[in-house]
């Protein structure tokens, strides 16, 4: 399923420069299936959309196979206690200040195409675009390069990006697709959704 093509171009940042306290491994390398990881999972989704542009933000400890960094930028966080808004500005530096951007987290594997697409349909209807699911804000989100721009020239890293988006507008893109809100973050969380032991993923 490929994207729907109004002229303009879109990026992906996925994030993936968290130290994983609570999971107890990176999120990044957990077993999606049985020949996937997360970070390749998520990979195949948005090129099979016709995203080619994509930029991981990955934890210093995390190793990148070959297979993986075809067709996709690694940058390095190096400050991973920065937090999230550090990430994006990292690979914001990747990014054409005329695109438009996902911001896809690690912890949320179950992005889809048609997701993606029905989120991409909608992206001249507002500064940013969500998914919504029974009224509750989802991932991925789409953020216009106007919003972009503005967390480009940000100083303060502690700020949340929340913040940063309650000064622009919104299009809500209502979803059957319940997993756009979940996140994976602890081994139960991992054992509610996956068959695999979180514990045997290993960086490599």
């Amino acid at each position: 399923m490929k994207l729907v093509n109004d002229g303009k171009k879109t990026a992906c940042i996925i994030l993936s420069g968290g130290n994983s306290i609570r999971m107890g491994t990176h999120k990044a390398i957990l077993p999606y299936s049985q020949n996937e990881t997360f970070l390749q999972h998520i990979i195949g989704i948005y090129l099979n959309t016709g995203i080619s542009e994509i930029i991981v933000v990955k934890n210093k400890d995390i190793t990148i196979n070959p297979d993986q960094s075809q067709n996709v930028t690694f940058i390095t966080n190096n400050h991973p206690e920065k937090g999230r808004i550090y990430s994006i500005q990292l690979g914001l530096q990747q990014i054409n200040k005329e695109n438009d951007c996902f911001i896809q987290n690690i912890d949320n594997p179950f992005v889809t195409e048609e997701l993606l697409s029905d989120i991409l349909v909608n992206r001249n209807e507002a500064d940013y675009i969500t998914p919504v699911y029974k009224d509750k804000g989802g991932h991925p989100i789409l953020i216009s390069n106007l919003i972009l721009n503005k967390i480009r020239s940000i100083t303060d890293s502690e700020i949340m990006l929340r913040e940063i988006l309650s000064d622009f507008t919104r299009y809500k893109v209502v979803t059957s697709n319940e997993h756009c809100i979940l996140n994976i973050n602890t081994p139960d969380d991992y054992s509610k959704h996956f068959s695999y032991n979180p514990k045997s993923a290993r960086l490599s």
